[in-house]
């Protein structure tokens, strides 16, 4: 009986143990295994994305590229001639959308065109861009597309002009098999695995049974576990409840990847193989130790070898899913390598003849790489982190390639020895095109900064060596900008061309290089504009001296085929602060307009008169075409007589402006402004019309005008609609005469004008030759241009008396001259009875000056007309027009 209780004390107590230890052993083992299915789990997660990353990294160049490679201001054209290259590397695309800055799609390529004028303005890929035109792409939600509800994910690209405006927007999409989850989705039973878009937080299922099936919608939107692993924080919070899941980013690609599996079934997984290790612990126990400790140890052999089956699996999975991309597997501590048939054919290498090692590797590295390639392992080897390089090597055939490489350190399958295990990746061609890309960037920039015609900087060019000069001299450095205009280009080019034109501004561009050498910096802003910067000290007399050496060599005769062209320059001068380049620029050209209105030819320094004077310039334009509006332009009327009968001949047509502040202004206070500001035209069609209705008006009236006379500039003559101003008039009886200044060299001048004066004569129009005497040679004036009268200067008359109250030399060889060639003259200035006298008795045929009449308005012509006759002085003109009285 005793032994009997012992054999049952024996057998409770060996019960008892066995039960405590396989409790324990159970509960141990239970929370390993869970470690290692979560172990498991991340390794997954790793995988995943490095396969993620590359795909979403090829998309992305693919996108930028196209990006880069369109026409900003022809996108549909640049996009069409593109397909056929992108259908061609990006086999991928599923359709490549063009989009305006409308949010219309102006080219759909890869359906044949079935979207375009579609609005997609609403879509995240377009309002993303548009928002924040410097991000060089954007990876938006998957959508389902509007047109044949095929799963795309779009990824998103600025189209940028040279000055990095945008232009529109390049989408890219691809289908759900570009990322092929089923050739590398090699997950345990219930395990997911979802993409997450980190620009918009959206999250998506690779299962084309549910492919937009977000997980919230699938298993709830309540917190997340306690238990829920984390990798990297999300951008926004992903509730999954009951799931133990690992949530990696990619590095800048814009995805991620989520690999989740139910906490429950993780759970209830490790306490099965707890349970089992434990009960047969337990029962095992109590019979024999050594039988527990040998069921222990096979068991670990059968978990080694399950690592060593995944672990294979994974690379299988890799190889197969992302074709082009080289697996290779490195034991640290023996430095054996195992390399897969694509790595052998990144590397040009034979796999029946290449050593599988370290060194052997090492030696395929192009020398320049070699020592950071090395070192970038060794780190990585030594603190336990992810491996990311990119490097060149040398093949045995001596070609050169670029490729990518990322690894992470892993357990190997003896669960002691470190393995590297990671992918290659040949981007050869991708680097040639980001050097393409480059060097087309660079050329951009170049040309964007010089001008194309004479090779030096442009407008842009000058304010970029502004901004350089701000980094190397203090704000308040001293500088000074010229601004150099070439006088009258219009006429060089009128004579020579518009390629002796460009002849003529590349001379001059390389003369003001050569006269600055190193000391400053010139441009082309405008079309015969030329702007110098100079910073240092002693500048006004620096500025001044080169002004001069440049407008020395400017009078220069330039050799042009078979020609010569002979030029001047101005010049305009402002000196200040560095700070203040932009306004120096300004006053430099308000002094270049002063150094204009002086003659040309010359330098002029800037000063704050000048400035007021360009203001005031500036308010009397803005009043002139407030004047031209409100009918403040008119006229006064200068009667001309008869030398011989003094009898009315006809009257001079002034022109006057009366300014509601500053009362009756002339011509040469406002004519110039008009000119600049084109509205010359439309003042000679106000003063024409004018006078043929004060003629009519004093026809009205008994005062008869035979002829009408007024200024009109070769300028005008030039322009075409002038003809159609004269016809346009109202009826007019008597001579319509243009006076031209004889200040113009009409032997110079261009057959167009000479082509209008004839056009004009056909119309009855007759030309008088004005201030003759006092401009260019009076002989080849009168060959050039045969007028009907010459219209002697009037400082000429008035200082044409000699002592002996006889007319001068010059006069009577100016009448004689007329009379000869059948020109009648008239002679203005007259101011005194004597020179009545002297002007009838010289021959003279029309008289005009102060002491006849000085210009007055219709009421004021009236009066005097009547107050003459009754005076017994100008008398009523005969019917028909007198022609030299």
């Amino acid at each position: 009986m005793s032994m009997l209780n012992d054999l049952w004390k024996a057998l409770l107590l060996s019960v008892m143990l066995g039960c405590i230890l396989g409790v324990a052993v159970g509960v141990r083992d239970t929370a390993r295994n869970k470690a290692a299915i979560v172990s498991d789990l991340n390794r997954d997660a790793l995988l995943a994305v490095d396969t993620v990353e590359l795909l979403a990294r090829n998309l992305r160049l693919a996108v930028t590229t196209v990006a880069a490679n369109i026409d900003p201001d022809n996108m549909a054209d640049s996009a069409v001639q593109l397909w056929p290259q992108l259908s061609e590397e990006w086999r991928d695309f599923r359709t490549v959308l063009i989009i305006d800055m409308s949010g219309t799609i102006a080219a759909d390529l890869g359906r044949g065109g079935a979207a375009v004028g579609t609005d997609v303005s609403f879509r995240d890929y377009f309002r993303e861009i548009v928002t924040d035109p410097s991000r060089i792409y954007f990876v938006g939600a998957p959508i389902i597309s509007q047109f044949d509800g095929q799963w795309v994910l779009p990824v998103s690209a600025p189209i940028l002009d040279t000055d990095r405006v945008l232009r529109g927007v390049v989408t890219a999409s691809v289908e759900y098999g570009y990322f092929e989850p089923d050739a590398w989705q090699t997950l345990g039973a219930r395990t997911n695995l979802h993409l997450l878009a980190l620009e918009t937080g959206s999250v998506f299922d690779l299962d084309l049974e549910h492919p937009l099936l977000a997980p919230q919608a699938r298993i709830g939107s309540a917190a997340l576990d306690i238990g829920t692993q984390h990798i990297d924080d999300l951008p926004h919070g992903l509730p999954i409840p009951g799931q133990t899941a690992f949530v990696v980013r990619t590095s800048h690609e814009g995805l991620g990847v989520i690999v989740s599996r139910p906490t429950d079934e993780i759970d209830a997984e490790a306490a099965k193989a707890g349970t089992f290790v434990g009960s047969l612990t337990g029962i095992l126990s109590a019979l024999m130790l050594f039988i527990f400790l040998r069921g222990r140890v096979m068991l670990r052999r059968v978990r080694a070898d399950a690592r060593q089956l995944r672990l294979l699996q994974e690379r299988q999975r890799l190889a197969t899913s992302a074709g082009g991309i080289g697996i290779w597997d490195l034991e640290i501590s023996s430095g054996k390598v195992v390399w897969d048939a694509l790595m052998h054919r990144c590397y040009g290498t034979d796999p029946a003849t290449f050593p599988a090692t370290f060194e052997a590797w090492r030696e395929r590295l192009h020398p320049a790489d070699m020592a950071n390639t090395i070192a970038t392992f060794q780190k990585a080897v030594k603190t336990g982190t992810d491996l990311t390089a990119k490097f060149r090597i040398l093949t045995p055939q001596g070609e050169e390639r670029t490729l990518q490489a990322s690894a992470s350190i892993t357990e190997g399958p003896d669960g002691r020895s470190k393995h590297m295990i990671g992918v290659n990746l040949d981007i050869t061609r991708e680097i040639a095109r980001e050097m393409a890309l480059k060097d087309a960037l660079e050329r951009i920039e170049h040309d964007a900064t010089h001008d194309a015609l004479t090779g030096i900087g442009n407008r842009r060019g000058f304010f970029y060596h502004v901004d350089a000069l701000a980094a190397r001299y203090r704000e308040d450095a001293p500088t000074a900008v010229l601004l150099l205009d070439i006088d009258q280009y219009k006429m060089v080019n009128d004579v020579v061309g518009h390629t002796g034109g460009d002849h003529l501004l590349k001379t001059v561009a390389t003369l003001l290089e050569t006269a600055l050498g190193a000391d400053g910096y010139v441009a082309r802003i405008g079309g015969d504009e030329f702007a110098m910067i100079l910073c240092g000290a002693d500048l006004e007399n620096r500025a001044q001296t080169m002004s001069e050496r440049i407008l020395a060599l400017c009078r220069e005769p330039v050799p042009y085929k078979t020609m010569t062209i002979r030029y001047t320059a101005s010049i305009g001068i402002a000196i200040g602060k560095l700070s203040a380049a932009h306004r120096l620029l300004e006053d430099a050209d308000i002094a270049l307009y002063a150094a204009k209105n002086s003659g040309r030819n010359q330098s002029q320094l800037y000063s704050h008169e000048m400035r007021v004077k360009s203001e005031q310039k500036k308010h009397l334009a803005d009043d002139l075409t407030i004047a031209i509006e409100q009918g403040q332009i008119g006229i006064r009327l200068q009667p001309q007589v008869c030398a011989r009968s003094e009898t009315l001949s006809g009257a001079e047509v002034l022109m006057r402006w009366w300014h509601p502040q500053r009362g009756e202004l002339s011509p040469p206070e406002f004519l110039p402004v008009a000119t600049e500001l084109g509205l010359l035209p439309e003042l000679d069609r106000i003063m024409m019309k004018q006078a043929v209705e004060a003629a009519k008006t004093l026809a009205r009236q008994g005062i008869v005008l035979p002829s009408l006379s007024m200024n009109i500039s070769v300028e005008r003559l030039t322009q075409p609609d002038l003809i159609a101003d004269v016809a346009n008039l109202p009826d007019y009886p008597g001579e319509l005469i243009f006076e031209l200044l004889e200040a113009t060299d009409f032997s110079c001048s261009h057959q167009d004008v000479f082509a209008r004066i004839a056009e004009l004569r056909d119309l009855g129009v007759k030309f008088a030759v004005d201030d003759f005497g006092s401009g260019h040679a009076s002989l080849t004036t009168l060959l050039a241009l045969n007028p009907d009268y010459v219209k002697i200067d009037k400082r000429l008359v008035i200082e044409g008396t000699t002592d002996a109250a006889s007319p001068s030399p010059f006069l009577i060889t100016i009448s004689e001259l007329c009379h000869r060639l059948d020109i009648a003259t008239i002679a203005e200035g007259v101011e005194t009875r004597e020179t009545v006298d002297m002007m009838a008795a010289l021959g003279a045929d029309i008289l005009q000056g102060f002491f006849i009449a000085k210009p007055l308005n219709v009421p004021e012509f009236v009066t005097w007309s009547r107050q003459e006759a009754a005076e017994g002085g100008v008398t009523a003109p005969r019917e028909q027009p007198l022609n030299g009285g």
